[in-house]
């Protein structure tokens, strides 16, 4: 009776595996077809059609449009997409210390960190960027700008600008500086004089729990803390860990 137990055991066992095995096998044959496919109808269009393709440009849409039949959080990442996800999972990068935003079709310098390279070789706050590194800077390659502008630590970039008021191009040679990103961009008592402490978190980057605390501490240190509030209008996100370090403080 045990060895018939034993064999049923032995046979029910080998039917389910099996049948894993035949579900994998089965997901890496229509995965492997559907490439196939895909190169295939891929390589015909870029060699056939009857205007001429740019075959990068191409391949990216179909990449699109495959992750856009998923949820609207599921995203292809370039290289200038990889370099933002580089500066959340990091909180730092190498830059100019300038914000740029696009104003009136023109990109604008928007904003200045106080003691970085573009603050102090004297740029200002409207300046409008023409050129970067010998690259005519428009709207059309706004996208691109965070690449033209962001690097390594300790490289120069060129940045031509016009400014209202002088007829003459301003050049400006900066060396790009580590640049540590800020999550809590203000913290306090608002109304002043109450015990309600406000915290401006604009971010999720690695050191988002840290600056929380930190902040919590020093104000705890002034006062006893009645109540909270924790402003994420304008937070775009960021790492999910650092979203839980944050409420960790909490």
């Amino acid at each position: 009776m045990k060895s018939r137990s034993k064999i049923f055991l032995l046979i029910t066992m080998i039917i389910i595996f099996s049948g894993f095995l035949t579900r994998d096998n089965d997901i890496y044959f229509q995965i492997n077809k559907g490439i196939d496919i895909f190169g295939r109808v891929y390589k015909e269009v870029t060699i056939n059609y009857v205007d001429q393709l740019n075959p990068e440009e191409f391949m990216l849409s179909g990449i699109n449009g495959m992750l856009t039949s998923l949820d609207p959080y599921t995203n292809f990442l370039d290289v200038n997409g990889q370099k933002d996800i580089e500066i959340i999972t990091k909180g730092k990068y190498g830059g100019i210390g300038a914000t740029i935003g696009l104003r009136n079709e023109n990109i604008t310098v928007v904003d200045l960190i106080e003691g970085f390279s573009a603050q102090r070789q004297g740029m200002r706050v409207g300046d409008i960027i023409i050129k970067i590194n010998n690259t005519q800077v428009t709207k059309d390659n706004f996208e691109n700008l965070s690449g033209f502008l962001k690097g390594d630590v300790g490289s120069t970039v060129n940045v031509v600008v016009k400014r209202e008021g002088v007829d003459d191009e301003i050049i400006f040679n900066l060396v790009r500086e580590e640049i540590e990103v800020k999550n809590l961009t203000y913290y306090g008592f608002v109304p002043e004089g109450s015990n309600n402490a406000y915290l401006k978190l604009s971010g999720f980057s690695r050191s988002a729990g840290e600056e929380i605390k930190k902040a919590l501490l020093e104000l705890k240190s002034q006062k006893e803390i009645g109540s909270v509030i924790l402003d994420l209008r304008g937070n775009p996100g960021g790492l999910l860990d650092a979203a839980i370090d944050v409420c960790e403080k909490f």
